[in-house]
């Protein structure tokens, strides 16, 4: 039976990351500070949820995930890789779709381990389960629009340094948007809270599931597959 060529992509692009230290060393980072946040108000406050473990995501994510994509064009750019990857049956929306689900199945397989997190807290105390299955939702729809973005500066450079840091800095500035918004008033503090990444998945942490919400994420990920998508036209 032939394989399909995104699935194929797909496999290519998950067996690198599991044959590469980074991406150990990325899922390591992230499971040591997703606990820290998750034993600290747990055992040391008697709280019984994962606000503050869904809380820290977006910051999180804006740092480890570009270290996931960084290397996804950029590496592939300098190496030659990718003039080979281009004479495969793919089309430029296959390949851009075979990379971003390897970085969203290998997102997955980070957050697997962090769901014995509510599981301890129901086998101890009274778990609302609404918020944490919420959280789930909105951190797959969060890491979903890092990783596009990710992708989209990777495709733009030849440097996986320069990938990262556009990609982080990114990411950093609308997960802090709603810092800045303190300090503005009336319709621009407004404005600046609703294109803030912390503010929209703060809803789904909370076990709210708002249209505006999911249409936020999906249209983050739009716009950077629109973009990634003119870039590596350009190339070709």
């Amino acid at each position: 039976m032939k394989t399909n060529p995104v699935t194929a992509l797909v496999k290519r692009e998950l067996s690198l990351y599991l044959n590469s230290p980074l991406a150990y060393i990325t899922g390591i980072l992230f499971l040591l500070l997703s606990g820290w946040f998750f034993i600290i108000p747990f055992f040391l406050t008697g709280r019984a949820d994962m606000r503050d473990f869904f809380t820290i995501l977006p910051l999180t994510y804006a740092l480890l995930i570009p270290a996931l994509t960084m290397g996804q064009f950029a590496g592939e750019s300098a190496s030659g890789h990718y003039e080979i990857l281009k004479t495969l049956p793919l089309s430029t929306g296959g390949i851009i779709l075979g990379k971003f689900l390897a970085v969203l199945i290998f997102l997955i397989l980070m957050l697997l381990p962090t769901l014995s997190y509510p599981l301890c807290i129901s086998l101890i105390g009274t778990l609302d389960w609404g918020p944490v299955w919420g959280g789930y939702a909105g951190a797959l729809l969060l890491g979903s629009s890092c990783a596009a973005i990710g992708l989209l500066c990777s495709s733009a450079t030849d440097s996986q340094v320069t990938a990262f840091i556009f990609s982080a800095g990114i990411c950093l500035s609308f997960a802090l948007l709603d810092e800045m918004g303190v300090l503005l008033n009336g319709k621009a503090r407004i404005l600046i809270e609703t294109l803030s990444t912390d503010t929209r998945f703060d809803s789904f942490t909370r076990g709210i599931l708002d249209t505006r919400d999911l249409l936020y994420f999906l249209s983050a990920d739009f716009v950077s597959f629109t973009l990634l998508r003119e870039v590596l036209n350009d190339k070709n």
